[in-house]
């Protein structure tokens, strides 16, 4: 523990100078890792599983370069891998790995980020996507070769032992379990772990308890014996594996946490007004300086942006959301660490601010989301030690004549059956089944069917099904979040257990998701262990998996990377929105560039095409495709606003 504990300060050192704040969680973290998993002579004894609870912005990165500094000095480790469930994640934390490795130690890989090949560094930083395709042997690296029948010749074995032969560090854990395709890829890389005695850290914020227990049940009783739960505050659960607690109103991050003083509204709007109504809370709120307003899409944010930026003059606006080139985000996190030391500004932003934003308010104007999510944004709240006073702002759409969040559907017709499988929690749906019936009814007037029976069935690939959104998100779990906020005023965002007669934000994150807000599938989970099992054919194994499944592991929807045209710079698209593009008559003409900027207008090919999604991928992968150039009269992009249409 005493190389520990001297690591620990080194680094802290480093990144704060001589008076940083200490952190006894942190080192709780560590002095357990050391115990369970480095003191522990026999590696079949170890514990190797960690899954650790920090809250926002107690400083977790600190457990990452830490175990990533000591791995490299022991002899029996000699890499480390970091992955994130984002890319704007990773860029930030690499400002500060920076600070403490040099360019010959550290490195990247994602999207057009290629300094450790293969994750071959001492320590790489990557997404969770590029983390999944080296572990099953298909890395970008060698995504050329996967046209050939006979795959990459053993290759594969390379890719494999670079992630086996290092200790793995997942953070924002929480984001790769709220889908099934990921939590799928996440349970079995907790057993792929297990089997090949690796160590694995999983980090977040916010792990409601109900995603232990059904991490615990996926896993067998020798798996479980693995596991080692580490939270920041008691929970009313019981596990079958080694948990434990910390909870210590001595810390002095408890201290300044339960000395913020804040008010929360919930309020709901009419859709038509959103504009006036969120520049009317503005200006009631002028006392603050410091503003953070979140919208749930890139479309309202960009809209509000444009609405208020001539309106307010005596401070900075900034835009910041996902459609931006590298370089134009880049320098928009430069002007968010310039407007910082002004102490007035107003950000207005989506969910990349969740994570890996470094920014502070004193007002926070956001959109209703859940739990996980409004937690997250949160943590970019009162974030500094002397910042004591605010006001959160909750806002949601309202649906029309009444007080609970709109509601929009999205309905995927399987065969000719009148039966619909609602995806919606039974006691939401009894609240608002009379909505929900007429938005069905509508959605389908033009359909010849003469009987609708809308119903909750247990076998939803039998019928036609219903999905039921708040924006982007689930409906169930935005809800339940608005629910709980609805009754408890008094919530602490800050600390995840009960203070001053506050409910601490696990209240919240246990409220909202149950067991069942956590799907995996056990069929995804055997697929990715044949890939293991077949080395005459493992590379293609893995690459018809990753057809299957639609071009990635982790994703439910593939990120593409695409150009504008006479615009420099790449911006990642996601498969289902670059869809709905070409569905409205939006984009003129496409073109594949190649890695040697050859250029091929494939406008034809893509609108045949583009229903297949397992046929386009395959057509970009046999191309050696490194990005879509589109041509659009109504598609624009712009470095003030980034990629709209």
């Amino acid at each position: 523990m005493k190389e520990i504990e001297k690591e620990l300060i080194e680094i802290n050192k480093k990144l704060f100078g001589n008076n940083f704040e200490k952190r006894p969680f942190i080192r709780l973290v560590l002095s357990k890792i050391d115990e369970l998993y480095f003191s522990v002579k026999d590696k079949n004894k170890r514990k190797n599983i960690f899954i650790i609870e920090a809250p926002t912005g107690y400083g977790k990165t600190t457990i990452s370069l830490v175990l990533s500094n000591l791995f490299f000095k022991r002899d029996e480790v000699f890499k480390t891998i970091i992955a994130y469930p984002l890319r704007t994640l990773l860029e930030d934390q690499n400002k500060t790995f920076s600070k403490i490795f040099d360019n010959d130690f550290l490195g990247c890989r994602y999207m057009h980020n290629p300094t450790s090949p293969y994750l071959v560094r001492p320590v790489t930083l990557t997404t969770i996507d590029t983390l999944s395709m080296t572990l099953f042997g298909i890395p970008p690296e060698d995504f050329e070769k996967l046209k050939n029948d006979y795959g990459l010749l053993g290759h594969f074995f390379f890719s494999w032992s670079n992630v086996v032969l290092s200790n793995v560090i997942l953070d924002e854990v929480h984001l790769v379990s709220d889908q099934t395709k990921s939590l799928s890829f996440l349970l079995f890389l907790i057993k792929y772990a297990v089997e090949m005695n690796f160590l694995l850290v999983l980090m977040s914020a916010t792990i409601p308890k109900n995603l232990i227990a059904v991490i615990e049940n996926s896993l067998t009783k020798t798996e479980k014996e693995k596991m080692v739960t580490i939270f920041f505050s008691k929970r009313c659960a019981s596990f079958d594996h080694s948990t434990y607690f910390y909870e210590s109103n001595d810390d002095n991050f408890v201290k300044d946490r339960k000395q913020k003083n804040y008010s929360i509204d919930l309020i709901g709007i009419n859709e038509e007004y959103l504009e006036k109504e969120i520049e009317h809370l503005l200006t009631v709120n002028s006392e603050f300086n410091k503003v953070l307003l979140i919208f749930n899409t890139v479309s309202d944010a960009i809209k509000f942006y444009n609405y208020i930026k001539n309106k307010i003059k005596d401070r900075k606006i900034i835009l910041l959301h996902s459609r931006f080139t590298e370089s134009d985000r880049n320098r928009k996190i430069k002007e968010l660490e310039e407007v910082k030391s002004k102490d007035k500004y107003i950000v207005i932003a989506t969910q990349v601010i969740e994570a890996g934003v470094d920014i502070s308010s004193n007002l926070m104007i956001t959109e209703l989301s859940p739990a996980n999510s409004l937690i997250q944004r949160t943590g970019r709240f009162l974030r500094k030690s002397n910042e004591k006073k605010g006001k959160i702002i909750i806002w949601y759409k309202r649906e029309q004549d009444k007080d609970y969040p709109k509601i929009d559907i999205n309905i995927s017709n399987k065969n000719n059956s009148q039966y619909y499988y609602l995806i919606l929690d039974n006691g939401i749906y009894n609240k608002i089944k009379d909505k929900i019936k007429k938005k069905i009814i509508k959605k389908l007037k033009n359909s010849d069917k003469k009987e609708i029976n809308i119903n909750l069935y247990d076998k939803k690939d039998k019928y036609n099904t219903v999905q039921v959104y708040y924006s982007v998100y689930d409906y169930t779990l935005t809800y339940r979040t608005f629910e709980f906020l609805k009754n408890n005023a008094e919530l602490n965002f800050h600390l995840p257990f009960n203070t001053n007669g506050k409910k601490g934000y696990n209240e919240l994150l246990d409220y909202v998701y149950k067991r069942d807000s956590f799907e995996y599938e056990q069929e995804i989970i055997m697929r990715f262990n044949y890939v293991f099992l077949d080395f005459a054919r493992a590379s293609r194994r893995a690459f018809e998996t990753f057809i299957e499944l639609e071009g990635s592991f982790v994703r439910n929807s593939l990120l593409i990377p695409i150009e504008i045209e006479n615009c420099n710079g790449i911006i990642p698209l996601d498969y289902k929105t670059l869809v709905t593009l070409i569905k409205k008559g939006l984009i003129n003409e496409i073109f594949t560039k190649k890695s040697n900027d050859e250029m091929e207008n494939i406008t034809g090919i893509i609108n045949k095409k583009s229903k297949y999604l397992k046929e386009l991928i395959k057509y970009f992968v046999y191309n050696n495709i490194t990005c879509l150039v589109i041509r659009s009269n109504d598609i624009k992009y712009d470095q003030e606003t980034g990629l709209s249409w």
